[in-house]
């Protein structure tokens, strides 16, 4: 029993109809009883906190935790030898770094109650929680590098800790520059510059983490699997 009842599709059926007969079948996912079972944020990128890392560089760390240990699936072990990308962080400076310290040792989200001179202009800068409670962030695809400080080392998170926190495996490649801005993002075709860079930031916000398509696709399968078993168990009482 997956606690629904089939939902007819009719594709006369308006849209705002349709959703509230499958609001009212059960939705497309069973409600969530009980606390979060998602990782918490060291749970996805613990393994990866430290912030020189150089082009060849193998894991320092083995995997602190099961979902730490899904993210590397795919790579040759043993880890010591496997090599982990795009892990290069930004070279804040230090008016930059001292803002990041003082958010973590202060517990400090919101900028706006930093010391006048750590203050910038930029509110958007959140400080990552060890726990985020009731679920974690998403990373969308307005988020800039910068977007959110570690949780305990004053600097921006690197793209395969962004990558971690959407779910994207370790093995995954990123193609493109690492970050972009100007023209070469946005391009000016009033000067007839149509070529645009996404950079690697950008392309993970604008993805659907991966275990969240894996959801849903799982879901559908087992709504179709039950729906035509309830097709045939009805065709079968009549005959």
């Amino acid at each position: 029993n997956c606690g629904f009842k089939a939902t007819d599709y009719d594709i006369d059926t308006p849209q705002s109809k349709l959703t509230q007969t499958l609001r009212n079948n059960g939705g497309l996912f069973p409600n969530r009883t009980g606390g979060s079972t998602a990782p918490t944020i060291p749970d996805a990128i613990s393994d990866l906190a430290y912030s020189d890392w150089n082009e060849g560089d193998l894991y320092r760390n083995p995997p602190e935790s099961d979902y730490q240990k899904d993210m590397r699936r795919g790579l040759e072990s043993p880890w010591e030898e496997q090599e982990v990308t795009d892990h290069r962080v930004s070279n804040h400076s230090r008016k930059v770094r001292d803002r990041f310290q003082m958010m973590i040792d202060e517990n400090i989200s919101n900028i706006r109650e930093l010391p006048a001179d750590l203050r910038t202009q930029k509110f958007s800068q959140k400080l990552l929680p060890r726990d985020w409670g009731e679920g974690n962030p998403t990373i969308t695809c307005c988020s800039n590098s910068d977007d959110y400080v570690h949780y305990e080392l004053p600097r921006a998170l690197s793209v395969r800790e962004w990558a971690r926190l959407q779910s994207f495996p370790d093995h995954h490649l990123f193609c493109g520059p690492r970050t972009t801005g100007g023209v070469r993002r946005a391009g000016n075709p009033d000067k007839g510059i149509w070529t645009r860079e996404v950079p690697k930031y950008t392309q993970i916000g604008n993805a659907v983490p991966p275990l969240v398509g894996e959801a849903i696709g799982r879901r559908i399968s087992e709504i179709l699997s039950t729906y035509n078993r309830q097709k045939v168990e009805a065709s079968s009482s009549l005959q």
